[in-house]
């Protein structure tokens, strides 16, 4: 368990830009602020062990940049039986409540995680993407080393194999939404039928769904994340593509970054990634 004990600042590289994170300054876990004081953010972390859970609660789990937010937009819809989309450790384990696990290729993520970063004032960080990479293959950025964190599901899933995990890849959802969602809406025991599926592909397209968000914020909602976002980034959702990172990486990254991922996945079998 987590023990957050200050708010401080990470360098990118050595005398370089700064990211403001909350740290665990025994496990050097970093989390972003979300614009709360210390305190509040404290509080809220150091108490996660005590949530309590329902029987029918389902885990979403994600390293950030992977999807998420818009699985969750389209399980929110057929779940809540909604219209349209809308703006404790250990009970989970004594339950073996149903868990949803959403991967997606590093090198895209390392892209979004960066626009994210320095997209959103909270973090305060204004540097380059050549530095953040940097940073990211480290582990160093918030929530820690993307391969370590599939590295430790890997296990997690080796051994409880008795436990409810379902794995969706970003890129799959992409290339067959309709198909994915199908699955995962079996695996969740949902009876829902083909139309159901084909209104929640449709209502959640992914650029369909980047342009409502805005709109269906209140005028002093708006007003809100004025404070939230940097000029000309309007949403957490960016792009979406499968491989964007192209855009993004010099011939001299790429081979950096294959080595880097290939010595520290060198035990990771259970996933592979498309990346374009």
């Amino acid at each position: 368990m987590y023990r957050f004990t200050e708010r401080r600042r990470q360098e990118d590289v050595p005398g370089g830009d700064t990211v403001l994170y909350d740290v665990d300054d025994v496990t050097n876990y970093r989390l972003p602020t979300f614009g709360n004081t210390f305190e509040q953010s404290k509080s809220i972390y150091n108490h996660l062990p005590d949530l309590k859970l329902r029987d029918d609660d389902i885990f979403l789990n994600s390293f950030p940049k992977t999807g998420a937010n818009w699985l969750w937009e389209m399980m929110n819809v057929i779940l809540n039986r909604l219209d349209d989309i809308t703006g404790d450790v250990k009970d989970a384990k004594r339950k073996r409540l149903k868990c949803i696990f959403v991967v997606r290729n590093p090198k895209d993520v390392a892209v979004s995680f960066y626009n994210h970063t320095v997209n959103l004032c909270m973090y305060d960080y204004k540097g380059k993407f050549e530095n953040y990479l940097q940073m990211f293959m480290r582990g160093e950025t918030d929530y820690g080393s993307y391969p370590q964190y599939l590295l430790e599901w890997q296990q997690f899933i080796t051994e409880n194999p008795d436990w409810p995990i379902h794995i969706m890849y970003y890129e799959n959802m992409k290339a067959d939404c309709f198909g994915e969602l199908k699955k995962l809406f079996k695996f969740l025991e949902q009876d829902v039928s083909d139309d159901d599926i084909a209104d929640v592909v449709k209502k959640c397209d992914f650029n369909r769904m980047r342009k409502m968000k805005g709109t269906l914020f209140t005028a002093d909602q708006q007003e809100i994340f004025k404070g939230v976002y940097r000029t000309g980034f309007t949403d957490i959702m960016r792009k979406g593509e499968i491989g964007d990172w192209k855009n993004w990486f010099t011939v001299a990254q790429n081979e950096l970054f294959d080595a880097w991922w290939a010595d520290q996945t060198k035990d990771l079998n259970m996933f592979s990634f498309t990346y374009e």
